[in-house]
This record gives structure tokens, sequence and C-alpha cells, in this order.
């Protein structure tokens, strides 16, 4: 029990320095946190850079914090 409260951005800050420690390049975790304005994404999409859906499941399995693991 962690005995205090804690918000929700806590979990999504520890989320993206997990997974950038992991070596998981930025742009990923900033895809998996819908952190670029949907303009920006738009550009990034068209003209730099395309993730795939199972690019991203792959990064995501491989690198992501498990709580629950055996």
């Amino acid at each position: 029990m962690l005995n205090r409260d804690f918000e929700l951005y806590e979990l999504r800050k520890f989320f993206a320095t997990w997974m950038i420690s992991q070596g998981v390049p930025e742009s990923i975790v900033n895809t998996f946190q819908g952190r670029a304005p949907p303009s920006e994404y738009r550009v990034l999409i068209e003209h730099y850079w395309s993730p795939r859906h199972e690019e991203l499941r792959q990064w995501y399995l491989k690198h992501a914090p498990c709580l629950l693991c055996q």
C-alpha cells in the first residue's frame, strides 16, 4: 500500500521516464502519450515518420513496465 494519494500525471511521468531509460526513442514515447498536437502529428506522419501499429506494439511489449508479470 502506498499510503498516499498520487496523481495520474505521476503515472504518465513514470511511464515516459521508464520507457526512455529502456532505450525507447522519444518519438515512440511521445506517440504513446499523444504529446504531439494533431496538426504537428499530421505533418510527422505525412512527411517524416509513420509508426505502424505492429511497430508500436512491439516497442510496448518489449519495454513497458510490467506490474503483474510472473
